[in-house]
């Protein structure tokens, strides 16, 4: 079993009155990339600020390869050491590229070595910018400058604040993949706050799901994706319909739900209440005139929405669903709003919370 890095316990955060983090616990393990998600306010960067000893909480304790952090200036400088943040927004200095690169070994008294200098510009794309004001960088080059400079400290935790926000698609895309590639040569222990489940998905070993400064879930991407542990942590990871439902019978691994007045049916096993929650992703729903699979609603459709090439159709089932279909399979299903349809999904797409 990996060894763990940074381990928070009881974990209290307070601005005033306000409790902005109330974690019980949460670990890091080494050589793993943990993203942290979640909306916006939902208190992922003040957290990424407490593992990196730049804030200290109101209660709990930030346990540190075993050790309990203390926050004296000595302990503190002994341990900002050994980790690099690079924050959302890239805090470069006013001198040129290779020599911001290089300022975070001055800065620890050690000597930057030109080869060293030369291999993560290389690295992040920018050899061609070494003696460019940094002040003239766009903002790409200045995330890839940002995070050279973290990389040649060697750091044993990286701390990463929405590396990729406000980049366009193809300079995100290319960053998200020179990243990728360059954590899976280091292994340097890292976490990364962001809110794009992209992101998240392509690079991360383990997610944490915050919602409203808690920690709802940590997993595989693939689970936390498929078995989101609550309704709003499903709404935010993109399973757009969740439908109030109640059991009414549960029968050689069928269920018998009400949503809305109608009944649909369902395989698989449901939780002890009675009231529960199907959750549909919008992409695993069809639209269609006839009723053709047990585990439908049927309703009248409210509005469709071209988004490029997919269809975003609204039914109002008694409560609204929404599918996103390919626009080829929309137009052959021929709808318009108004038109009396059924709404088709599988047993296994759905979630039962």
């Amino acid at each position: 079993m990996a060894a763990t890095e940074i381990s928070i316990r009881n974990l209290q955060v307070q601005y005033g009155h306000i409790k902005a983090v109330h974690i019980a616990a949460l670990d890091l393990l080494s050589q793993e990339i943990l993203a942290i998600v979640g909306p916006n306010g939902a208190g992922k960067s003040t957290l990424l600020r407490v593992m990196g000893l730049l804030e200290k909480p109101a209660e709990g304790t930030v346990i540190f390869q075993g050790q309990p952090a203390t926050y004296d200036p000595r302990s503190l400088l002994l341990l900002h050491r050994r980790m690099a943040m690079v924050f959302q927004e890239p805090l470069l200095l006013k001198m040129t590229v290779a020599e911001n690169i290089a300022i975070g070994l001055k800065f620890r008294r050690l000597t930057p070595q030109a080869t060293q200098i030369k291999h993560w510009l290389d690295r992040f794309g920018i050899a061609h910018l070494h003696n460019r004001p940094a002040r003239l960088l766009s903002g790409g080059e200045a995330r890839r400058a940002s995070l050279a400079r973290a990389f040649i400290l060697n750091p044993e935790i990286l701390l990463l604040d929405e590396p990729f926000s406000a980049l366009d698609a193809p300079t995100q895309n290319g960053l998200m993949v020179d990243l990728k590639t360059i954590l899976a040569e280091t292994r340097t222990t890292t976490v990364f706050v962001t809110h794009n489940l992209n992101e998240a998905r392509m690079l991360a070993d383990r997610m944490a799901v915050m919602m409203a400064g808690q920690m709802v879930q940590v997993d595989h991407p693939d689970e936390v994706f498929s078995h989101p542990a609550t309704v709003e942590a499903a709404r935010f990871l993109g399973m757009e319909n969740c439908l109030l439902g109640h059991v009414l019978e549960k029968n050689n691994g069928q269920i018998t739900i009400k949503i809305a007045r109608q009944k649909i049916i369902l395989k698989g096993t449901p939780p002890h209440n009675k009231q529960i929650y199907v959750c549909i992703r919008p992409e695993n729903i069809r639209v269609a005139k006839k009723r053709t699979l047990t585990s439908t609603l049927s309703g009248r459709v409210n509005t469709c929405v071209k988004l490029g090439q997919m269809v975003r159709v609204v039914v109002d089932c008694g409560i609204p669903v929404v599918a996103q279909m390919p626009k080829e399979m929309f137009d052959q299903a021929d709808l318009h709003a108004g038109d009396e349809v059924s709404v088709l999904f599988l047993s296994q797409a759905t979630h039962l919370i």
